[in-house]
């Protein structure tokens, strides 16, 4: 029997995603088990660790000191580096989210909110990494993506880093936060879209401006990533987020730990895993239009959501032409009412199959899709991958 040793704490819910990652992948090969560990933290400790667990290959996901990755790699084991990429100077591989990726899809959120003002924050390098690592780490992709998005937009946005809290002191006492914070809120434009490199932080933003009076979303709208189930559902409002495919990133791990075996070690490279994009709730829940006539028609598919009508009846309400209502959706929104129909029954649909246990095809009857096929084939071509498979990835159970 072979050993795949995964060092990660267990506690961590991302790391369990890994792990389960790499397991489902392992299946294939009934000579693997799959093991997940918290590591020692010595050089002296760690080294029995290995002698006495005798891994053939090893996923990590922990933050280690130089000397113990250069005995990782003086091993010749299958060594790969998970969700991170901070050694960036060892012939290992590398599998982690595209953060880039990650930072357009957040802009991209609000950008189809129609935002006008947008700010990030995130944590100051210095707090959370050791400084021969800091020293060597790229500028973080997360922020460049999203800032290449909006410039492309033309769109400008706010940003601060402050320094890495624990997560009791960012999610359920906001006032562990810093004072320069507040301050830096109550000076932002109004409406403003934040993301927050992190849900941890994106909670604890979020009851930060519930504590001093700014609403969310209609002053502040609140996104996170990383999909973490107790920051996004505990926070009230609830908090929207990008979700990453942590599953897929164990995928890939146990695939080049195969491969390695086969030919040989492949060097550094990095493989990055497309996250699969936000998960709308609460905090983001809005969007910002000038126009009284596509004001009123989002509300009428809002509140219609749930059954199928025709776009006579939003002409109807509006009083508008269908050529007049087309021309202010493409003014207002970029799109035309069709589609905001479609993705608004969309983004319904994965709220449920995140947040229900109700099966797919109810579901589709809900969002006013009765017919399952045509449900199916809709989901899968606007989010690129099937109900089942969404709900597996993000569902609460």
């Amino acid at each position: 029997m072979k050993h795949f040793l995964f060092l990660a704490k267990p506690s961590n819910p991302v790391n369990a995603q890994v792990a389960l990652g790499i397991a489902s992948s392992m299946r294939q090969h009934t000579e693997w088990h799959v093991q997940i560990i918290r590591p020692e933290a010595s050089l002296q400790k760690f080294s029995a660790m290995i002698k006495r667990l005798r891994p053939d290959a090893l996923a990590v996901h922990y933050v280690f000191p130089s000397d113990i990755m250069q005995m990782l790699v003086q091993t010749g084991l299958p060594v790969i580096v998970a969700c991170m990429d901070l050694y960036p100077n060892l012939p290992l591989p590398v599998v982690t989210t595209d953060h880039y990726a990650l930072g357009r899809m957040a802009a991209e959120h609000f950008l189809e909110r129609q935002f006008l003002h947008f700010a990030q924050i995130g944590y100051q390098r210095s707090s959370q990494f050791p400084p021969e690592i800091c020293s060597e780490m790229p500028l973080d992709p997360r922020v460049a993506g999203f800032r290449d998005r909006l410039g492309k937009a033309n769109f400008d946005f706010q940003a601060i880093d402050i320094p890495s809290v624990s997560e009791s002191a960012a999610f359920f006492a906001p006032s562990g936060l810093p004072q320069t914070l507040l301050k830096w809120l109550a000076a932002l434009p109004r409406p403003c879209g934040i993301y927050a490199i992190d849900d941890t932080l994106g909670a604890g933003l979020v009851k930060l401006c519930v504590h001093n009076n700014i609403k969310v979303p209609e002053e502040i709208a609140v996104l996170g990533a990383g999909n973490a189930t107790l920051a996004c559902h505990l926070s009230k409002p609830q908090l929207s987020s990008i979700a990453e495919s942590f599953d897929g990133i164990g995928h890939e791990c146990a695939k080049i730990a195969l491969d390695w075996e086969k030919n040989g070690s492949p060097g550094r490279f990095v493989k990055a895993v497309c996250p699969i994009g936000a998960i709308t709730r609460e905090s983001t829940d809005i969007q910002e239009v000038h126009s009284p006539v596509v004001a009123q028609a989002l509300k009428f598919i809002a509140a219609n959501i749930e059954r199928r009508f025709k776009i006579g009846e939003i002409l109807k309400v509006v009083g508008v032409s269908n050529r007049t209502l087309a021309a202010h959706f493409n003014e207002s929104l970029r799109r035309t009412p069709l589609m905001e129909i479609r993705r608004q029954r969309i983004e319904r649909a994965k709220f449920l199959l995140a947040e229900t246990n109700e099966t797919a095809i109810k579901i589709g009857a809900h969002c006013g899709m009765p017919e399952p096929v045509y449900f199916c084939h809709t989901f899968k071509e606007m989010t690129g991958v099937t109900p089942q498979e969404y709900r597996k990835r993000f569902g609460r159970t």
